[in-house]
């Protein structure tokens, strides 16, 4: 079983990825909303796949610094594309379908809020090493969860979707993309600086040299 969570833990990216960009793909059969969406989406997919790899063959030879970079890529491109998701959901079931309920609108909005939320808060808190920024960015990817569990569970006129109804795909990129996003935050922000008195206390713990004694001086005959 730990060897199964390896395998996943390991290629989540890819399986991110390709299922994104096969979800994603049909959209540019349709209209403008829909092909917005797509092209982030195409976006967003290439790059989790090129990282997913990169993380495969490099490994731990991929740089901290720049392996917070692509984090922060990946995770803020991936927030603005369900903020488009959400904001043109809203816009054609209140425009085209003619109908969305009080329970549609809070969720929408709730959702749209979320995603500029998580766009905002996760570079901050990835780059910046402070516990309380960390703590915050954990409650809105928290927030951003259930925005996502939302949209599974609920139509956008704010109807409950039945079991038959839901898109499995969709629930499996949704998971995918929360076991990365908490995986993400776990491993921390920039390293922390060590403080002066810590580097002082270290060099005290060093051992100090035994000072040579003197030979002792030959006994006069």
């Amino acid at each position: 079983m730990k060897k199964v969570a390896d395998i996943l833990r390991a290629n989540i990216l890819i399986f991110f990825g390709a299922l994104l960009f096969l979800l994603f793909l049909n959209l540019f059969a349709g209209n403008g909303y829909n092909i917005a969406e797509g092209v982030i989406a195409m976006l967003v997919a290439a790059f989790s796949l090129v990282y997913g790899i990169l993380n495969i063959v490099v490994g731990k030879g991929l740089k901290s610094n720049v392996k917070r970079i692509f984090d922060v890529i990946l995770v803020c491109s991936y927030a603005l594309l369900m903020f488009l998701f959400f904001l043109f959901g809203l816009i054609q079931d209140a425009q085209l379908n003619g109908y969305l309920g009080p329970t549609g609108w809070i969720i929408a909005i709730f959702s749209i809020l979320a995603s500029l939320a998580l766009m905002g808060l996760y570079p901050v808190a990835r780059f910046l090493n402070k516990k309380p920024l960390n703590n915050i960015a954990y409650l809105f990817a928290g927030i951003f969860c259930l925005a996502l569990l939302l949209d599974v569970l609920f139509a956008g006129s704010g109807a409950p979707i039945a079991i038959g109804n839901i898109v499995i795909v969709l629930v499996a990129v949704y998971v995918l993309f929360n076991i990365y996003l908490f995986g993400s935050l776990e491993n921390g922000g920039a390293p922390a600086k060590e403080e002066p008195k810590a580097i002082e206390q270290k060099e005290e713990e060093k051992p100090e040299e035994k000072a040579e004694e003197p030979a002792p001086e030959e006994e006069a005959e």
